[in-house]
């Protein structure tokens, strides 16, 4: 006997996407849309990026919120009161840098 294979979810009416945001400086507002979840945040030469997770239905409906972004380098030092760690990035010079999101 065969094995039954799921249906096909790309196939699906609730369609989501991949967007992705340059981070343009230590500390940065980026508009996305609502409830976009961050998957990623990496180096696209010369830029700290993050790739995000976002639902369609908001891009149509242009639903959107400001996130703020902070960077932090290894061995800085900073207040982490309200910040959110969202990932590391070993850039390809070799500095390491560290993505905080505020929760205002």
């Amino acid at each position: 006997m065969g094995r039954v294979k799921p249906p096909h979810r790309l196939l699906t009416p609730l369609m989501k996407t991949i967007f992705k945001y340059t981070l343009t400086g230590p500390s940065c507002e980026i508009l996305m849309p609502k409830d976009a979840e961050i998957l990623h945040v990496g180096e696209q030469h010369p830029h700290l990026v993050i790739w995000a997770l976002v639902d369609k239905k908001y891009i149509e409906e242009q639903v959107t919120e400001n996130r703020f972004f902070y960077i932090q380098a290894t061995g800085e030092d900073f207040s982490d009161e309200g910040l959110s760690f969202v990932g590391t990035v070993q850039a390809s010079n070799g500095l390491v840098w560290h993505i905080f999101e505020d929760f205002i």
